[in-house]
């Protein structure tokens, strides 16, 4: 009986211990759940936290990348003509768009007015994959609503003759224009596909006109400029003589009228009658030819 008894207890011993087990092991697995999901919910919040700085990396960058472009953009244009650039708006897209508005040139020192230029709206489209080579692709360039204040200072001596010579210089690596600087084998040529410069118009001013109208030009189209190892100096110095050529061709005759009306203002007696019909015979002459 007593070893009956010892059995017994014994076997509800093991059960007990087994019991314990169990419960310790349950126990157990239930912390290492816990952990488990300690371990997930810290992991969660590092990847947000990383998501959430990367988010607001892409932002940052987002903004401050049209900023540096937009001032690289004023400081190249001021390099260029030789006055100062303003623009009001700046935007730009990974696709390669460009998207500028009210872009304001300067006038060089000396002239009354304080712009040579105004432009409404600027658009350029790159071709992305070309970017990094040695001849970078511009599919289009859009140059929208621009007027011109051509204020003119003697015979064939005006603001934008000024700034064509400082365009000169750029052109040739110079910024005084006495030496010539080898242009850079390795430097970028770009190639522009196609430019369309339209709702152009003229105004001229000078010491002889108190007020000046502005005069419709016709638009300018070009394709293919640049590229073939041209540098970006020679590019925009075609660009800038093609838009002359349409802006000379009315600035040219407005000139002429101003020029015989500054000539009979020293013959008082019926000079400036003289000077002002040749005035009118000029603007007759180039509404005629726009017809």
């Amino acid at each position: 009986m007593e070893n009956e008894k010892k059995t017994d207890e014994l076997r509800q011993e093991a059960v007990k211990n087994e019991e314990l087990k169990e419960c310790k092991g349950a126990e157990e697995t239930a912390e290492n759940g816990k952990q488990e999901k300690k371990k997930k919910s810290k992991v969660l919040k590092i990847v947000l936290w990383c998501a959430g700085i990367l988010l607001a990396l892409l932002v940052v960058s987002l903004v401050f990348r049209d900023v540096l472009i937009e001032n690289g953009v004023r400081h190249i244009g001021s390099l260029v003509t030789g006055t100062t650039v303003q623009i009001d708006s700046f935007k730009s897209s990974f696709n390669g768009t460009i998207e500028i508005k009210n872009i304001k040139v300067g006038n060089p020192a000396g002239y009354q007015k304080p712009n040579a230029f105004e432009i409404d709206r600027i658009y350029v489209k790159l071709d992305t994959s070309t970017l990094t080579g040695r001849e970078p692709v511009v599919e289009v360039v859009e140059v929208a609503g621009v007027r011109v204040d051509m204020e003119v200072k003697g015979p064939s001596h005006s603001n934008l003759t000024d700034i064509q010579k400082n365009v000169e210089r750029f052109a040739v690596g110079s910024s005084t224009g006495s030496e010539e600087k080898k242009a850079d084998p390795d430097a970028p040529a770009p190639l522009i596909k196609k430019i369309a410069l339209t709702s152009m118009s003229v105004s001229l001013s000078s010491s002889t006109l108190r007020s000046s109208v502005p005069v419709p030009l016709a638009p300018v189209y070009l394709e293919n400029i640049g590229g073939k190892g041209n540098p970006i100096g020679k590019t925009l110095l075609e660009i800038f003589n093609n838009f002359m050529s349409s802006v000379n061709a009315v600035g040219g005759t407005l000139m002429g009228g101003v020029e015989a009306i500054g000539k009979a203002g020293q013959s008082i007696s019926g000079g400036v009658s003289d000077g002002a019909k040749s005035l009118n015979k000029s603007f007759n002459s180039l509404f005629k030819k726009k017809k």
